[in-house]
Formats: C-alpha cells, sequence, structure tokens
C-alpha cells in the first residue's frame, strides 16, 4: 500500500467535512476512492456514509400508518391498503412496497381462520358453564 502525504490527507478531511462523497474526493485528488475510506475511516470515524440506492418511499408515519389500518381491521388485503393510502396520501405505491413494509413491521400474511360463529345459545351455555364452575 503506498503511502499517503499529509496534505493529501488533509486535503481529505476537509474534503469529506465539506459533504463530498470518496468517489468525488478520488477524483478530485487523484488517488483511489478506498484510500479516502481508509483515511475516513482512521480521522473520522463517526463521520456517516451516505446511504446507498433509492430513497424509501414510505416514511414511518406512513408505515405506523398501514399496520394501524390492518390491525384495526378497516382494511383487509394490501391492495385495499393501497388503495386507502393512495387517497389519504396521493403518493403512487404498489401493493408489493405495502406487503414489504407491513413484514418489517413483523406481520404476516395469514388468511384466516374459519371458524363458527356463536349464537345466542353458545353463550348462554358458556355463561351456565362458568357459573356452575365458579367455586
Amino acid at each position: 500500500m503506498k503511502h499517503v502525504s499529509e496534505q493529501i490527507r488533509n486535503n481529505i478531511v476537509s474534503l469529506l467535512d465539506d459533504g463530498l462523497s470518496s468517489r468525488q474526493i478520488a477524483a478530485w485528488l487523484g488517488v483511489g476512492h478506498r484510500t479516502v475510506d481508509r483515511v475516513r475511516a482512521a480521522i473520522r470515524p463517526s463521520l456517516q456514509k451516505p446511504r446507498a440506492g433509492r430513497p424509501a418511499k414510505l416514511s414511518a408515519t406512513d408505515k405506523r400508518f398501514l399496520v394501524r389500518m390492518i390491525t384495526s381491521g378497516k382494511v383487509d388485503t394490501a391492495a385495499q391498503l393501497t388503495g386507502e393510502l393512495r387517497n389519504t396520501t396521493g403518493m403512487e405505491l404498489s401493493s408489493n412496497t405495502v406487503c414489504r413494509a407491513l413484514k418489517e413491521a413483523g406481520m404476516k400474511a395469514v388468511a384466516k381462520q374459519k371458524k363458527p360463529r356463536l349464537l345466542s345459545r353458545h353463550r348462554r351455555q358458556r355463561m351456565d358453564f362458568a357459573i356452575r364452575h365458579q367455586y
């Protein structure tokens, strides 16, 4: 590994503080971008690298809204939830994005289990059983 002079190291630090990316600094100073990354790690370990990739469409507030709509029972499917979010916020997104956000929140896609509904005689029988076995 080639040694970097103190002047280049100081230039890298000052450009990092200005907010330039490691590749921009590397092109500007004529050094490798990995060299810039090593200097950043050694001198400014608290300085975060800029987040890569496309920015998220859904904010944390939007994700909480999605979870609240599902848990309250106002909507049942991701497609319905997508339409509801489109009506309230006006943003265009796919139901896959909504599914991914719900999955990140710890929710699972499962079909609701079928079970017979309780009739009034069932409720009465359960109450009688509870009273009989109360003590």
